[in-house]
């Protein structure tokens, strides 16, 4: 355990001594923002849902997202940490208000998206990653969330993507493109 909180500890004082900024505050304000409640991968989800083509991918990165939130506020009732700053000697948090949980909803709910769109197609799988990482390290910069809950909420959400997409697979059929077109050839 000492391991899990010096690395927590040092990560997030290097994200508060070697790359807070004034510039980066602004940036960093707008990722979290866009990982407010899964708020950048429910959009994406609706507009998929919205095409016949992504009709499937759309549904299951709405719903990876939103079980990845419903889960990490059932766990935000059993499992609390004081907030990093609280703890952690120099650490000063870059927002106003800070809350912070074990898992963190803006990992959990990224991770989740990302994977639904990294396995669904393939050729956004570094682009959706990188959006994750990005979300997930603004709550590092702000010294909002502890890079171990980071880390977990990450594992989470990946974890409830495979059995949405799992569960879907099998048991959902979401008419989509392919799905009109076998219809049109067999009339």
């Amino acid at each position: 355990m000492d391991f899990i909180n010096s690395t927590d500890a040092a990560v997030l004082l290097f994200f508060q001594d070697c790359l807070r900024s004034g510039a980066m505050d602004t940036v960093v304000k707008a990722l979290s923002k866009i990982g407010n409640v899964g708020a950048i991968w429910i959009m994406t989800g609706m507009l998929c849902f919205a095409s016949r083509k992504y009709r499937k991918i759309g549904f299951n990165v709405i719903i990876s997202v939103a079980l990845a939130l419903a889960v990490n506020a059932l766990l935000k009732g059993f499992v609390t940490r004081p907030l990093p700053f609280e703890v952690i000697e120099g650490l000063r948090p870059a927002v106003e208000d800070p809350a912070s949980w074990l898992p963190p909803s803006h990992a959990m709910a990224s991770f989740a998206g990302a994977l639904v769109y990294a396995v669904s197609i393939r050729k956004t799988a570094i682009p959706a990653y990188i959006v994750a990482v990005l979300i997930s390290a603004a709550r590092l910069y702000t010294g909002a969330c502890y890079f171990s809950d980071i880390v977990a909420g990450a594992v989470i959400g990946t974890v409830i993507a495979v059995i949405v997409m799992v569960f879907s697979k099998r048991f959902i059929k979401i008419p989509d493109a392919e799905a009109d077109d076998e219809r049109e050839d067999q009339n």
